[in-house]
């Protein structure tokens, strides 16, 4: 169509008014965009009436302030549970400032547990308003429980959902407190009736007294209380508890119980209309009441039945100590009977073999040795004959003979217990066991051993002898320990040890034990009869320790009998035998031998070993041969009387040759006997010179 020249102003118009319209709805547009971000308060608006003023935010301003001061939390999410909005007291609630939560899901502020239920609130609060109680989770952690209210928004920009959550921390917390406080009521409600039911039920004198003045009133009591006094509850209350006789008593532990606060036992006897009984009582101070008096607590038990019982057992036991007092006196007499009856038979038996010993040397071995030197004599004179052998087998006869008799004499009394100190007696013994049981035994003494009573020192050698038997036939050794030692409190110790066997010792062992043997038990009876003790200590595979320890000046009881004949605190006069055949020696120790104050220290086989044995030995008396290898006898006497003056020289020869007894006497004999004569001269001839 062609375009005519009216067209054209008409064109320009519209042109222009497309402009004002277009200026004017971008105007309206930013003031939209004012009104919706709320930088515009109000709108002046041109009119019929003029300009006018319309403002935006006068309600709005009003619930915007609401909101955000209300002490409830405020916010609104969309429809993926993102926040568009809280109030600073949401912000309060989960502990998070407001920049950190807008743009945030509404679950990140929930444990894991709640975000279902958060899900189907927001789903539910789309169609309609509800109520739920859910919990959130706040910034340090801690759960917050909340109750939300939730209902639909719709805007602009699409459905919303506008929630409202009060925080309910405090309330279910003072509801949490009062469940306790109810259940801890119920429980004490519950206890107090225990309490009550056992205060009413007990068997027991209880209840509570106040203290006016110098008396001790009743406040209430339980029903044992009135059947005690055969009374009522109701007529006690206000009444005086205690009697006037024990008023004072009772004051005086009232007061003491409330300056210590400690409650107070005491027990005490009560009169009653049936007679006095027995109470154990208990008060404890509870404070002052509204009057200002102090209250106590009373329980009491009648106790009298156990009091009579105690008397009864005090006097059944005073009964009974008499009893066992005297059986014990019997018992002991018993047992020092037993011991001394020991002790006897030990002395008996040692004396016995004393006797024997004797009769063994004083008959037999007299004899014996007699005939031993005159068949000495008589084979040196028929050397060249042929009854000479027969002379020398005769003489192997005789020395066996005399050998044997000699033993069984030791074996009986060996001269070291009776002549010597406890240290050669145990020498002895050593020597006898190892020759005759093939037991070596380590002996250790002390470098000297002091003077010991008789009757202890062999009490001690029998003891001994007892053990070494014992670990001959039970311990299967070769080997044994002797020690002796003197303890600080006086006593000596003699221990013998063996690592054998052993075996396993039963408490209190007695003759019947293993390896203990009636002769032990002896022993046993009569170290105790001395104060002394027998200790055994004893394991299977570990062998065996007996330790003897008796008092050193503790000699056994003596049986009346005839003194001795000599002085048993004389030192024995100390002999040295000299003779270069073995024989004679063993015939001049039995002549010796068993004889009261005589002692062998030793024996030479000839001059220069007598010398050096004299040096050594110091005897009193010395038995010296004169003719014998490397030095002779008058050489050896003249040597040891200028070395030793105090020592006396007996020659021996088996001549009575006159210049061989002026030789001998000219070197410093002091006596001179034949050898066909020494079984009946030596002996008075050493008493005489000594």
């Amino acid at each position: 169509m062609a375009q005519t020249a009216s067209d054209i102003p008409a064109r320009a118009e519209l042109l222009a008014e497309n402009l004002r319209l277009a200026a004017r709805l971008d105007e309206a547009e930013q003031t939209l965009e004012a009104i919706r971000t709320g930088d515009v308060d109000a709108l002046l608006v041109s009119g019929p009436h003029g300009e006018q003023v319309f403002t935006l935010d006068g309600a709005d301003r009003v619930y915007r302030t609401i909101i955000e001061t209300m002490n409830e939390a405020a916010l609104t999410v969309d429809v993926d549970a993102t926040i568009l909005f809280c109030n600073p007291r949401f912000g309060e609630l989960i502990g998070s400032p407001l920049a950190a939560i807008v743009g945030q899901p509404l679950t990140a502020f929930a444990a894991p547990p709640q975000y279902d239920p958060l899900r189907r609130l927001l789903a539910d609060a789309r169609q309609a308003p509800v109520q739920r109680r859910l919990t959130l989770r706040a910034a340090d952690g801690r759960p917050v429980p909340c109750q939300f209210a939730a209902s639909p928004l719709v805007t602009e920009t699409g459905p919303q959902v506008c929630l409202t959550a009060s925080d309910l921390s405090e309330l279910e917390a003072a509801a949490g407190s009062a469940r306790v406080l109810r259940e801890q009521q119920q429980a004490l409600e519950a206890s107090q009736a225990t309490l009550r039911s056992f205060y009413d039920s007990s068997t027991f004198i209880m209840g509570v007294a106040e203290l006016a003045g110098d008396e001790l009133l009743v406040v209430h009591t339980n029903a044992a209380t009135a059947r005690f006094f055969d009374t009522t509850s109701r007529d006690l209350a206000g009444r005086s508890f205690a009697a006037p006789e024990i008023n004072g008593p009772w004051l005086d532990r009232c007061r003491h119980s409330q300056v210590r606060r400690e409650p107070v036992e005491f027990d005490y006897e009560h009169p009653t209309r049936a007679g006095p009984r027995w109470l154990h009582a208990t008060v404890a101070y509870l404070g002052d009441n509204d009057a200002g008096r102090p209250l106590f607590s009373y329980v009491a038990e009648d106790v009298t039945e156990q009091m009579r019982a105690k008397e009864s057992l005090i006097q059944l036991n005073e009964t009974l100590e008499r009893r066992v007092a005297a059986r014990t006196a019997e018992a002991e007499e018993r047992a020092q009977a037993l011991r001394q009856l020991a002790g006897e038979l030990g002395q008996a038996e040692q004396r016995e073999r004393k006797r024997v010993a004797e009769l063994l040397h004083d008959g037999l071995q007299q004899v014996l040795i007699a005939a031993q030197l005159q068949t000495e004599m008589l084979r040196r004179q028929l050397t060249d004959s042929p009854l000479g052998s027969t002379a020398g087998r005769l003489d192997d006869l005789l020395r066996q003979a005399l050998t044997t008799s000699r033993g069984l004499t030791a074996e009986l009394a060996p001269p070291a217990l009776y002549f010597g100190d406890l240290l050669a007696a145990l020498q002895w013994l050593a020597h006898a066991y190892r020759d005759n049981h093939d037991l070596t035994i380590e002996l250790t003494v002390p470098p000297t051993v002091g003077p010991i009573e008789e009757s202890v020192k062999v009490l001690l050698f029998q003891a001994v002898r007892e053990l070494l038997l014992n670990v001959v036939k039970h311990a299967d050794v070769t080997a044994a320990q002797v020690g002796v030692a003197y303890r600080p409190d006086g006593q000596i110790e003699v221990s013998v040890v063996d690592r054998g066997r052993g075996f396993a010792l039963s408490p209190g062992w007695s003759a019947g034990q293993p390896g203990s043997g009636f002769g032990l038990f002896g022993v046993r009876e009569r170290i105790a009869l001395l104060g002394g003790e027998l200790r055994l200590d004893s394991q299977p595979g570990t062998g065996t320790r007996a330790t003897l320890i008796v008092p050193v000046d503790s000699p056994l009881p003596r049986e009346s009998a005839p003194a001795a004949a000599a002085d048993e605190t004389t030192p024995p006069i100390r002999v040295l035998l000299v003779d270069d055949h073995q024989v004679v020696r063993e015939g001049l120790a039995a002549v010796l031998f068993g004889h009261d104050g005589l002692l062998v220290v030793g024996e030479a086989a000839d001059g220069l070993e007598a010398f050096e044995q004299a040096r050594r030995l110091r005897p009193d008396v010395v038995v010296m041969d004169v003719r014998m290898p490397r030095m002779d006898g008058v050489e050896a006497c003249r040597l040891i009387t200028r070395e030793l003056p105090g020592t006396v020289v007996i020659g021996l020869s088996m001549s009575d040759d006159p210049h061989t007894i002026a030789h001998m006497k000219d070197a410093g004999a002091t006596e001179f006997v034949s050898k066909s004569n020494v079984a009946e001269q030596l002996l008075p001839l050493i008493r005489r010179c000594v």
